[in-house]
């Protein structure tokens, strides 16, 4: 993450986390992303030729992903904020998932998709503005998060990494707002 994405990162966050408009469809989006995470690992299983070493890995991801949608349906509970199971999609998820040609492919998708989410993380932790109660949840997935990354990544290899970056640049450009 380059010096803008990371003050990009810090406005969203400062104008999110002080707007509960913001903030509350951001984290039942953030829920809903844990959860898919989960179902999507078990379905590329399913539905794909892995590796024993490959299926202890991705499902170790998975119920990863099932713990942190807990997490966060816990503060929810305590916060007074609904689960909504159907809510606007990630376009960002869309647009890498559509272009997987295999496993190498599919954990150089996801290996992007949680660099996001462990570099989001570790700024939100950063910021003094940031709750305790969303503070304890962030800092419970992050450790898993950067493993997730550091995983996947090698997992991927270097060559399905480089086919699969310039579609996430492509797709954070768009999430980002700022594409070409």
């Amino acid at each position: 993450m380059n010096k803008d994405d990371i003050e990009f990162t810090k406005a969203w966050w400062l104008r999110t986390v002080n707007d509960n408009d913001r903030l509350v469809p951001w984290l039942q989006k953030l829920q809903r992303t844990e959860l898919s995470g989960y179902q999507d690992h078990i379905d590329f299983m399913a539905a794909n030729e892995v590796t024993e070493r490959e299926r202890l890995i991705l499902t170790n991801i998975a119920e990863d992903e099932l713990i942190h949608s807990q997490l966060l349906i816990d503060l929810f509970e305590d916060r007074g904020i609904e689960v909504v199971p159907n809510g606007v999609q990630s376009a960002y998820w869309d647009d890498i998932l559509a272009n997987i040609n295999n496993t190498a492919e599919y954990c150089a998708a996801n290996y992007f998709g949680e660099a996001l989410a462990s570099y989001r993380f570790e700024i939100i932790l950063s910021m003094d503005e940031t709750p305790s109660d969303i503070r304890y949840v962030i800092g419970r997935a992050l450790p898993d998060e950067i493993f997730h990354r550091e995983t996947l990544q090698r997992l991927a290899g270097e060559e399905a990494i480089a086919k699969i970056k310039a579609i996430h640049d492509e797709a954070y450009a768009r999430l980002t707002g700022r594409a070409a």
